[in-house]
């Protein structure tokens, strides 16, 4: 909580950091679960599109978001430009939740999470599928062993990059940009984040590695950075003889939006659908429909990862273990790049 110079409390504040469509969609919800909340939006112009949105300010210069030392804010600006953001918000003790990926390198990344720890900050990557019910409740069921010892993880996303956003050029939003941190690899990057997440709660104790990554350009959406990638992850399990093998497809291809991802065990499947929100059980004989969410508010996830942002601040621990999460998923994509410029 800010106080002024007579150590009265005053409105929190918070700060949006860029105002594409992730951040007018964080503006938004932050504006409806923080009514008392003085928002500021930090962008390179003023066009009054950010007071339209409910801004009650509107910043262009990073050093003047540091000098009104906002308690929180969501950094929604391009990966290339995450670190130095972070490092001078995280310096004047502002707590942060840092859209996916956390940087677009991994040692950028590094930087994020040192500075976060260095000042007590609380950290978050804006991975809201974590968040989904649906797949907490597929987490949920491998920690309980409903499906016995988990041997594989199959996840698949894909969308054709011009649906995404029909009202502007596709070619000229990050995730078509090498330079601003795009490409399937990043941009796509929750499938990396949940899997991992999967995988941990499995009994992957070091977390996944890579064991081949494809990376392509095999569209023909005049981008330059890959539109399609295949990767082949291995865990070890504490306890377990055999590896845990996990498979990710990620695309800007499809037509047909999808999301799914399948987890296998000893014992059965489950299935989890992200475009309709279901989980199915699958054994011997049965199938079973656990979760259906499918007529749910789309948005619901992001509210829940920012309500979870929140009480992280109000519970004031300050950084913990789950600021590293973001890093993971950079590892992975940093081994993957990696990988592929061996073929």
């Amino acid at each position: 909580m800010t106080q002024n110079s007579s150590d009265e409390l005053i409105k929190p504040r918070g700060l949006i950091v860029g105002l594409g469509s992730i951040g007018r969609r964080h503006l938004k919800n932050f504006r409806e679960l923080c009514p008392d909340s003085t928002i500021a939006v930090l962008r390179r112009r003023e066009d009054g599109t950010a007071k339209q949105l409910g801004a009650d300010l509107v910043l262009t210069e990073l050093p003047k978001a540091t000098q009104w030392r906002p308690d929180w804010a969501v950094i929604a600006n391009p990966a290339s430009e995450h670190a130095v953001t972070v490092n001078a918000l995280a310096n004047v003790g502002t707590h942060l939740l840092v859209e996916k990926p956390l940087a677009s390198v991994l040692v950028d990344a590094k930087r994020i999470t040192a500075a976060s720890k260095a000042n007590n900050c609380v950290l978050m990557t804006g991975y809201n599928l974590r968040f989904d019910e649906a797949l907490r409740e597929l987490q949920h069921r491998v920690s309980s062993k409903s499906i016995g010892n988990v041997l594989s993880i199959d996840a698949s996303v894909g969308q054709y990059l011009p649906d995404w956003r029909p009202d502007q050029d596709y070619r000229t939003c990050v995730s078509a940009q090498r330079q601003l941190g795009g490409g399937a690899l990043r941009e796509l990057s929750h499938e990396l984040d949940y899997v991992q997440w999967i995988a941990q709660t499995a009994g992957v104790k070091e977390g996944l590695q890579v064991r081949s990554a494809q990376l392509d350009q095999i569209g023909d959406l005049e981008i330059d950075v890959e539109d399609h990638v295949e990767l082949l992850l291995q865990g070890t399990v504490t306890g377990c003889p055999r590896p845990l093998l996990a498979r990710v497809h990620l695309d800007f291809l499809s037509r047909t939006a999808r999301r799914f991802c399948t987890v296998t065990g000893t014992l059965g499947s489950l299935h989890w659908d992200g475009v309709q929100r279901q989980l199915t059980l699958t054994k011997p004989g049965q199938t079973e429909m656990l979760h259906d969410d499918s007529a749910a508010d789309r948005n619901a996830s992001y509210i829940e990862m920012s309500r979870e942002f929140l009480r992280r601040i109000a519970s004031k621990t300050g950084f913990t273990s789950a600021g590293e999460e973001g890093l993971l998923a950079m590892d992975l994509i940093e081994q993957a790049e990696t990988w592929n410029s061996k073929d």
